[in-house]
């Protein structure tokens, strides 16, 4: 069986190691990499393409949720609007570890689902 993987967009000062437990980390965008500006359309299609060398697979990879707000929401919702449902790695500050939690756009209820981690 293949090894889940968590992607983070790109390095941080952030300590995502505990991701870890969830599965291998890897890094969308390296660290010096230059990538478009979040502000054009080819940041998205980076992100996409990106991920499509990775073979990322939105049925076992996670996406963790840490750094800058505006290229995480620009990349979430561009794999929602590519895979329809992609699971993510949410920090919980009270709980201090990461949950994971599924958001698929195709979903009839909340479309937040599958809490996993902690004590939840």
């Amino acid at each position: 069986m293949d090894k889940r993987r968590a992607f983070v967009l790109e390095p941080t000062r952030l300590d995502v190691s505990q991701a870890r437990e969830f599965g291998e980390l890897h890094y969308i965008f390296d660290a010096g990499e230059r990538r478009a500006s979040i502000w054009s359309e080819e940041f998205q299609a980076e992100v996409v393409e990106n991920l499509k060398r990775a073979n990322f697979d939105p049925e076992k990879d996670l996406l963790v949720i840490a750094g800058h707000l505006v290229p995480i929401v620009l990349s979430l919702t561009t794999l929602l609007r590519v895979h329809r449902a992609v699971s993510v790695l949410f920090y919980s500050a009270v709980d201090r570890c990461y949950i994971e939690r599924k958001l698929d756009v195709n979903s009839s209820s909340a479309s937040i689902s599958d809490c996993k981690g902690c004590s939840r």
